[in-house]
Formats: C-alpha cells, structure tokens, sequence
C-alpha cells in the first residue's frame, strides 16, 4: 500500500462517523435502523450474495426501494449477486430458503476488489527474497 493510501486507510478505520459492529446488540439496532428507513450505508463481505455478512442484510435491503446496493468485482453466473446485478429474476432469489423481492437500486463497480491485482501480487513476491528458481503456487478460493 502506497504511504497516501495508508494514510487515508487510516484516517477510514478512525473516522467518527463510522460504527463497527461487534455484538449481536449493535447488530440489531442496525436492523432497526434499516427497518425505519435511516439512511445507513453498510459495508460487509459480499461472496457473491451467496454467503458473508451480506446475508444478514440482503433480505431486508431488498424491500427498501430507496437502498442501493453495490456490488464490487466479479460476479459468477448463477449466483444471487449475479442474478441481482444483471436483473436475473426468471426463477425466485432464495435467502435462507425465501424467496427474496427485489426493489433495491444496484450500483456495479468493477474496479474494487478484496483481491490483489497482478501488480500487487508481483510487489508481494518480490519482497519476499525468494531464490530465483523458487516455485510459488498461488491458491484462490
């Protein structure tokens, strides 16, 4: 991470006008939150809608039709994020087992990612001083 992106990482994880939630009580006055309609931007893991934080919000996000949704990187085909980012609705979204409604706006991103990128990934292996012939196998998943 570059010196400036380490600063305003920093100055992100400090900021006052965030709320980290670490207790089952503080994660359920954000569901109240969220059922009275207070504007909240909340920011989890996505797995692809498949599993992640994301699922403890997205069957209540999706009623609002004032919520968006951001959905960051890839999404593989056949998965909610998927369906939910290309309007996929032939058979029912299922959370949990229910069937979800959709009336949340979607916002795609491409360029955020939770993964590094090429660049990142040879910066980190040259740091490492490897012998030059050293084999690396890279595992995603």
């Amino acid at each position: 991470m570059k010196h400036e992106e380490s600063e305003a990482y920093e100055r992100l994880m400090t900021s006052k006008r965030i709320t980290w939630i670490t207790t089952p009580e503080e994660l359920a006055e954000l569901h109240e939150k969220i059922d009275k309609k207070e504007k909240t931007i909340i920011v989890c893991s996505g797995g692809m809608g498949e599993n992640g934080t994301i699922m403890a919000f997205l069957h209540q996000i999706t009623k609002i039709n004032t919520a968006q949704i951001l959905l960051t990187g890839y999404q593989a085909p056949g998965t909610i994020g998927y369906k939910l980012m290309e309007n996929d609705f032939a058979e029912p979204i299922k959370v949990n087992g229910e069937t979800i409604p959709y009336n949340a706006a979607k916002i795609r991103n491409h360029s955020f990612s939770g993964h590094a990128d090429q660049e990142e990934l040879i910066h980190w292996v040259s740091s490492l001083n490897l012998a030059h012939n050293a084999a690396i196998s890279l595992v995603h998943g």
